[in-house]
């Protein structure tokens, strides 16, 4: 299991001392304007977004805050209050990670309550969410550490009613995410190597977008896959694994060798196909 601390420490943030001295900054976030106040050296330096955001003559710049209003909403739509609620609680799991480079182990429901609050009602989207708030805003090192949690659940995940919650992460992911992402393959992956029947009893699948209908379609099962994101080709090639590669015309990603079709048959019916990583 990759640590997220291991992950961090690539990308070490600034001493607490010179942190303090560079003075704090505003995350107004949600119509609600709910206040975070966050030290100005942390956000710089693990954020390209706000580092650009906080330089020059933008009224952020000057004002010392930040608007966040419109994250985790889809465009045209309203926001209503539940919607607001999970809009700070994507910014809680943000500061949270923010100044202690730790996130704990998804299925620790207590250790996230005390992240986003009692009061709310924490589930997996929320990690979705995140995701897509450390993609937005350009944080890597947080982006990789939501990964690596999400992961490191739906793998460790039993056959049990708790995979009956893939078919609304799913819904999450692809509203809220590339389809490029590892994440969406480990999805496909579980869904395909854990859903059952009884599932639909439970939970509805209707629905489901029609992309990841084709990447469960053409999905195999296989060995060794890695849905970490790396920080570098380095630390890829280091990890042993096979990583996806997603291509982009066909909507659908693959491990190892590309899949080559050995008849010019021009339809994928009717074609055979080689694969020097199939069993």
């Amino acid at each position: 299991m990759a640590s997220s601390n291991e992950s961090a420490s690539k990308t070490r943030g600034p001493a607490l001392g010179s942190a303090l001295v560079a003075g704090t900054v505003i995350l107004d976030v949600g119509p609600d304007h709910v206040n975070f106040c966050i030290h100005k050296a942390l956000l710089e330096h693990y954020s390209e977004y706000f580092r650009n955001a906080l330089k020059g003559p933008w009224a952020e710049a000057q004002k010392g805050v930040i608007w966040l209003g419109d994250i985790d909403i889809v465009p045209g739509m309203r926001m209503c209050s539940f919607e607001r609620h999970h809009l700070t609680m994507t910014v809680n799991i943000f500061v949270h990670w923010l100044y202690t480079q730790q996130l704990p182990a998804e299925s620790n429901y207590q250790e996230w309550l005390n992240i986003i609050g009692e009061s709310y009602v924490y589930s997996s989207q929320d990690m979705i969410k995140a995701y897509a708030f450390a993609d937005r805003f350009l944080i890597p090192s947080f982006q990789r550490a939501i990964n690596e949690t999400i992961v490191d659940y739906i793998q460790s995940c039993p056959i049990s009613m708790e995979i009956c919650d893939i078919p609304d992460l799913v819904k999450e992911a692809y509203k809220s995410i590339p389809s490029d992402r590892p994440m969406i393959q480990c999805l496909v992956d579980c869904h395909c190597s854990h859903w059952r029947n009884c599932c639909a009893e439970f939970r509805s699948i209707s629905g489901l977008p029609y992309a990841f209908e084709q990447y469960t379609g053409r999905s195999k099962e296989r060995l060794s896959r890695c849905y970490y994101e790396h920080a570098d080709d380095v630390e890829a090639t280091t990890c042993g694994k096979l990583h996806i590669r997603y291509d982009a015309e066909k909507y659908f990603g693959m491990f190892g060798e590309e899949v080559v079709c050995i008849e010019n048959c021009g339809g994928v019916s009717k074609c055979r196909c080689e694969d020097s990583h199939s069993e």
